[in-house]
């Protein structure tokens, strides 16, 4: 029900709860922190938590606040009113940085929090996490050893790695060990009999008076961490930020109170450079989405312009990114008086490498003048130039890719050529898709690929093939997201689907037509495009 395992580069056992809902993140957060060390127990319940409350001494426990809410809140205050309660460290998960939702964690009882946007901070913060859980499960065996026999307490005392000072209940320093003598630089003999109040700042003394005076009148163990920013001040003046356990035992008639004290120097720094380290992250992260959205911009500029006409055509296109930035592209353009170019490609992978290359593609393909995609060199100046047929185009375009070894993505592409006048389609599809012809006679023909992806091997073969466009045929290309796009059950959603919705879409325009695939596509993927969605369509006219 419970487990107890070590933490890696500790010997102290500590027990692991882990209480989250099913997710995604669920196998990766169990992942970390197994490789941490951890041997946990896993909770989909809050309430499930304390019906099986484990019998070790200490807990830590992960506690997702986003999925649980009130209910997380109220597991909190339940456990801090356990008599052992307050050895149990809390940390609250959340999905991100919410002031108001962590602040109330905290106020209920957490002692810390992470957020899912923290997950490369993860390891950092488990550190200090983890030296929390240590501390305590090490002071309250501390504790309660102190507790049993006076042998036993002066061994512990003397041997113990933190400052242990206790005091009566005037506030009268009774007992220390060498600890204390090294932490505040005063000697044993200028300590033993003095109020506590010498090690306490000035400006905290009166304070101090009035939360010892609270607490001996209501004695409470507190474990490490609970306590923040406390101080001490050394012989010479200097202060110190510490953090303070405490317990008490009774001697005939007079309390005592035992505090195990421990300078907390290193991690406050540690925790400045967390601190550091996350706003640094934070204020990148901020620049990197600035970024994005003006890449983002540049790659819809390249896309098609509606207002383009072409003769005996019309024409349509869906472009539907699975991310900020896309890995697709796709356009229409004229080459001369008398014939068009249209591609549709896609790059390998995701991300911004991919978008940069889609977008290196689309200038490559631009219909600009000297472009070396668009006219072949005449042979003489009695000859004009004449357009670069599609196969010469796909080999020209893997001559460049192979030159480039600095590129290590390839791509998949359809390109072809449209005639105004005799109404022909010549293209070639190199490791892409094939086009889907649906006649106006109501026939359907797939087309296949007629060449290998583009930047794979040198001197590949391409065909190039050509279509006659009657009018009312419908021409569609379209990118491998559409048909591999799969559902929350990973079923795909194929090739068949695919054509009987363009078969169904026949009557309509074709924008409406390409916008009722893109719109299925999408109900499909329950709204979560895992590859880019790209539809490019001619209809003839």
């Amino acid at each position: 029900m419970f487990s107890e395992g070590c933490l890696k580069g500790a010997n102290v056992t500590v027990t692991t709860l882990l209480v989250q809902p099913p997710s995604p993140l669920r196998s990766q957060v169990i992942r970390i922190l197994s490789e941490r060390g951890h041997i946990l127990q896993v909770f989909s319940d809050p309430e499930k938590v304390l019906d099986n409350w484990p019998d070790a001494q200490c807990a830590l426990l992960m506690l997702d606040m986003t999925a649980f809410g009130e209910r997380g809140l109220q597991l909190c205050k339940t456990i801090r009113r356990r008599k052992d309660g307050n050895w149990v460290i809390i940390v609250a998960v959340f999905v991100q940085f919410q002031e108001m939702e962590i602040g109330d964690a905290i106020r209920n009882g957490a002692d810390d929090y992470l957020t899912h946007q923290d997950e490369k901070d993860w390891e950092l913060r488990l550190a200090v996490i983890e030296n929390r859980v240590q501390d305590r499960l090490m002071h309250r065996r501390i504790m309660h050893d102190l507790m049993r026999t006076e042998i036993q307490f002066r061994e512990v005392l003397e041997t113990a790695p933190d400052a242990i000072i206790g005091v009566d209940q005037h506030g009268i320093i009774r007992l220390l060990n060498e600890r204390v003598v090294s932490m505040t630089g005063y000697a044993r003999a200028e300590l033993i009999g003095q109020p506590i109040e010498l090690l306490i700042p000035e400006s905290l003394r009166q304070r101090h008076i009035e939360q010892r005076t609270r607490l001996i009148a209501n004695p409470a163990p507190r474990a490490l961490g609970q306590a923040i920013h406390l101080e001490w001040q050394r012989k010479d003046g200097r202060t110190i930020p510490v953090d303070i356990c405490l317990g008490y035992f009774r001697e005939e008639d007079q309390l005592y109170v035992i505090a195990a004290v421990r300078d907390v120097s290193e991690q406050r720094q540690l925790e400045m450079q967390l601190r550091n380290a996350k706003e640094t992250a934070e204020r990148a992260l901020s620049q990197m989405q600035q970024d994005l959205q003006l890449a983002a911009q540049v790659q819809r500029s390249l896309l098609p312009d509606h207002a383009a006409k072409v003769p005996g055509l019309e024409w349509a296109w869906e472009y539907a990114p699975s991310s900020q930035l896309g890995g697709d592209g796709l356009n229409v353009f004229q080459l001369d008086h008398r014939h068009w170019g249209l591609y549709l490609l896609d790059v390998s992978g995701h991300g911004v490498a991919a978008a940069l290359l889609s977008v290196s593609l689309a200038r490559l393909f631009s219909s600009l003048p000297n472009q070396f995609l668009k006219w072949t060199v005449s042979v003489n100046q009695d000859t004009p130039p004449a357009i670069i047929p599609p196969v010469e185009v796909a080999k020209r375009v893997n001559h460049w890719f192979m030159a480039n070894p600095s590129i290590d993505h390839f791509f998949s592409m359809i390109y072809a050529i449209y005639d105004t006048q005799t109404r022909k389609l010549r293209y070639v599809s190199a490791g892409h898709p094939g086009l889907v012809q649906l006649l106006a006679s109501g026939q359907l023909h797939v087309g296949s690929s007629t060449g290998p992806i583009v930047g794979l091997m040198d001197n590949p073969e391409f065909v190039e093939e050509e279509i006659d466009i009657a009018i009312g045929d419908r021409i569609v290309f379209y990118s491998d997201g559409v048909t591999e796009a799969f559902n929350p059950r990973d079923e795909v959603y194929g090739l068949p689907r695919f054509l009987h919705m363009l078969q169904e879409q026949r009557k309509v325009p074709l924008a409406k037509c390409l916008n009722a695939v893109l719109t299925d596509v999408r109900q499909w993927s329950a709204l979560h495009l895992h590859d880019d969605v790209s539809l490019l369509a001619i209809e003839g006219q």
